[in-house]
């Protein structure tokens, strides 16, 4: 708003500056214009009257030289014709001719002197006659240069004029902007002010809430050390008992692991040596001899049609790559999983397309990449472009069906190379072909076939063993640990009940101390309440009033009629009388513009200063007090009337004090003289004397203030 101001100076220094230099153009055009015409109206005179002059002059000139001329000549004729006597005389006999030759003379000199004469009138009667003429044409030539010249000139004027009208109408409008922004800051300032009161209000509140409680909250922090070094002894504990906790579980899985291992190991060994003793007892032979003859039957029935399925799964190439990859299993000691972790290099579970290509190519087997590409494709079921391990793991239950029993070392298939059934070994990568292939090793066969599966049902026997006796243990782990969790929560609840009964006798105790802090902030609030009303009625009751003739300061107390010379306590909130006062004088009213100084007059005039409001309710006094509420602006005493000092006192209403109105237009700091009433966007335009007389009025309705 400072910017805005300092602009809106410079732009009404700028318009005076030019509506100056636009003055002093007119002047000078219009001086310009009547000394041209003037000077025009002179020279035209002289000109024609020199013209006529010279024509006359002329005219005279000539008829002089024609009448010296023709005395001139006649002259001579006069001698010639003394001559001509005196040769006449001595010449009689031709007299008659010379006579007549005489006549004949003066004759032809006159005709010719009289041509001469009526050529040169009518000459000179031409030429006036053409400069009349020029004389007419120019007349109506400078006529209508100088009504051209005029007409531009009264448009420039109108011109002139209408900037000026405008100018005065953007500056009036500028000083309504700028009003409304003095307001708005106005206001804003006093929302700034009273949100500080209230900011300073709530700080004192909030210092006398702390002063209340700073003993409670002292108290409260040892208090809330005391808990904190109660709840760090007990979370330490807590780590102790969770790493305790945590040792004795593992230590419980260890020694549970390493005795069910012994457990399953022998378990293990003594089926595989009750297999092997059934097996070398009579008892097994049937069923021994039954099983010899279905592989033997399997390996070497030919091809059928009913057995398409089972050649199509002996000569699949993911058979066979799934066969190496559980000879790589049964040579390494692992199981599926970890062997797919080896190739997973994202760690995501999964075999992508190339992770799986690598994996192929380590293992005993060279395949095309169209060869490479059918395996991927009959694998992933699904088609997403990875190999998950439940894929892996279901092709494999097919190869256990087709291909050999699952917990047996022997798989069998159709040889690609070769194309002839083989049985492989996958412990120790053994070959045997359909063309080598006798009883003797087929008996083998059987007999691993037999122990690897009474293996594999003690391993799952034994296994679901163990995930039982494991379920039992945590179970009695559970039982413990919750007869614990017991133990501890009645423990805890009788310290809430000790704990509540120790709060509650120091409540008891503590009552009395908040008790007097409440009392004592209960006075100190009243205290605060109490002076803040006692200003507000100060400034409601007591009037400053200059006393114009000690030219000295009196209070007057319109509550008791009381006067003094001395202020009240508390009188620095007072309100300042206004710069002048109403005197009355012979039943006359004037104002006074009072001073304090022994040296310095009292200024009195009969008329209202410009610039000072006057109450809206009496209408007489100066207006020194208004309520932001309220429209209107009133003396003292009217003021005391209209409103109640409760009001301001709790802060329902606002008051301020009514400064001088100004020029909205100048910036010279005169004081306004008209206002209008309903002006253009709402808002008051105050204008002194001279912006008013030189602003014609412009829209809206204009009262005297």
């Amino acid at each position: 708003m400072t910017a805005l101001s300092l602009c809106f100076e410079a732009w009404c220094w700028y318009q005076q500056k030019a509506l100056r230099i636009q003055l002093q153009q007119r002047k000078v055009v219009l001086r310009k214009s009547s000394a041209f015409l003037l000077w025009w109206h002179s020279h035209t005179v002289q000109q024609c009257t020199s013209h006529e002059q010279r024509q006359v002059a002329t005219v005279l000139g000539r008829r002089a030289l024609l009448r010296r001329v023709f005395i001139l000549r006649w002259r001579r004729y006069n001698c010639n014709e003394r001559r001509i006597r005196k040769l006449i005389i001595g010449f009689t006999g031709r007299s008659a001719h010379i006579s007549h030759g005489n006549y004949l003379a003066r004759h032809a000199i006159t005709s010719a002197t009289k041509r001469n004469a009526i050529g040169q009138w009518r000459e000179w009667i031409a030429s006036a006659s053409r400069w009349d003429k020029a004389g007419v044409l120019m007349c109506k030539l400078m006529k209508t240069r100088f009504l051209q010249q005029w007409i531009s000139h009264i448009h420039l004027i109108n011109k002139f004029r209408v900037a000026e009208e405008q100018s005065i109408s953007k500056q009036i409008y500028l000083a309504a902007i700028i009003k409304g922004a003095e307001e708005k800051n106005k206001i804003n300032a006093t929302a700034a002010q009273q949100d500080r009161e209230d900011s300073y209000a709530m700080q004192k509140q909030r210092l006398a809430t702390e002063k209340l409680h700073k003993i409670a909250w002292k108290h409260r922090a040892q208090k809330a050390e005391r808990a904190a070094n109660n709840h760090i002894k007990l979370s330490v504990q807590r780590e102790e008992r969770a790493k305790r906790i945590a040792s004795e579980k593992e230590d419980r899985a260890s020694s549970f692991c390493a005795a069910w291992e012994a457990i399953e190991h022998r378990h293990i060994q003594q089926q595989l040596h009750g297999t092997r003793a059934w097996l070398d007892a009579s008892s097994s032979k049937s069923h021994l001899s039954k099983a010899f003859k279905r592989i033997k039957r399997e390996f070497f029935q030919p091809p059928t049609p009913r057995s398409m399925d089972r050649e199509a799964k002996l000569k699949s190439l993911t058979s066979i790559v799934l066969i190496k990859m559980e000879a790589v299993l049964f040579q390494e000691g692992i199981v599926m999983e970890h062997f797919v972790r080896q190739y997973d290099g994202d760690s995501s579970g999964f075999l992508s397309h190339k992770e799986f290509k690598s994996l192929l190519r380590d293992l005993p087997i060279s395949l095309s990449p169209e060869q490479v590409r059918v395996v991927i494709n009959s694998l992933d079921v699904d088609n997403d472009g990875y190999l998950g391990l439940e894929e892996l793991e279901e092709a494999l239950h097919d190869v256990h069906l087709y291909n050999g029993v699952s917990a047996s070392p022997w798989r069998m298939y159709i040889d690609p190379a070769q194309d002839v059934m083989c049985y492989h070994n996958l412990a120790s990568g053994e070959l045997v072909f359909e063309h080598h292939m006798h009883d003797t090793k087929l008996m083998e066969i059987t007999r691993s076939n037999f122990v690897a599966e009474a293996q594999l049902e003690a391993i799952n026997h034994i296994r679901r063993e163990r995930a039982v006796a494991w379920a039992r243990v945590k179970e009695d782990y559970a039982s413990v640990v919750l007869a614990r969790m017991y133990r501890s929560f009645k423990s805890r609840k009788e310290q809430g009940r000790l704990m509540w009964k120790i709060q509650a006798r120091q409540q008891k105790s503590q009552a009395e101390l908040y008790a007097l802090f409440a009392r004592r902030l209960q006075c100190w609030w009243r205290v605060v309440c109490a002076q803040k009303c006692f200003i507000a009625r100060l400034r409601h009751h007591v009037e400053v009033v200059p006393d114009l003739v000690e030219r000295r300061l009196y209070y007057f107390n319109h509550n008791t009629h009381e006067c003094a010379w001395k202020p009240p306590s508390g009188g620095e909130c007072l309100h300042a009388p206004q710069d002048y006062v109403l005197a009355h004088e012979n039943d006359r009213v004037y104002f006074v513009k009072w001073s304090m100084s022994p040296d310095e007059a009292h200024l009195r005039m009969w008329n209202k200063p410009p610039g000072y409001l006057r109450c809206t309710r009496c209408l007489q006094n100066i207006a020194l007090l208004e309520c932001l509420d309220t429209p209107g602006v009133f003396c003292f005493a009217c003021f005391r009337e209209t409103f109640n000092s409760y009001d301001f006192a709790s802060g329902v209403r606002k008051q301020r004090r009514v400064r001088p109105v100004g020029c909205s237009l100048c910036a010279q700091g005169r004081p306004a003289s008209w206002r209008c009433v309903k002006a253009q966007h709402n808002v008051h335009v105050y204008l002194c004397s001279l912006c008013f007389q030189r602003s014609e009025h412009p829209g809206g309705a204009w009262s005297r203030i």
